[in-house]
């Protein structure tokens, strides 16, 4: 249960935000998993023309956004939501 507040309907609209996007989160990774599939599947082969390292640091990036995303729209979720 989230008490990030003493307003149990903020805390309640907050938790229910967060889960709806986590949800999102896991299945929109789960049909790109099956999609990646796919396309390995039929030869379709994707190269990255972007050095190792530089691929790791956005994917960093990119990862520390999503996670920034999360909280904050969690945070800004409102009881009348």
């Amino acid at each position: 249960m989230s008490t990030r507040t003493k307003n149990e309907e903020v805390n309640k609209a907050r938790q229910e935000r967060g889960t709806l996007l986590a949800s999102g989160f896991i299945a929109g990774g789960a049909l790109m998993g099956v999609v990646s599939a796919g396309m390995r599947f039929f030869g379709f082969s994707y190269e990255s023309t972007v050095g190792d390292s530089a691929a790791s640091i956005l994917a960093i990036v990119l990862y520390l956004a999503l996670i920034a995303y999360l909280a904050v729209s969690c945070i800004r979720a409102k009881k009348n939501e």
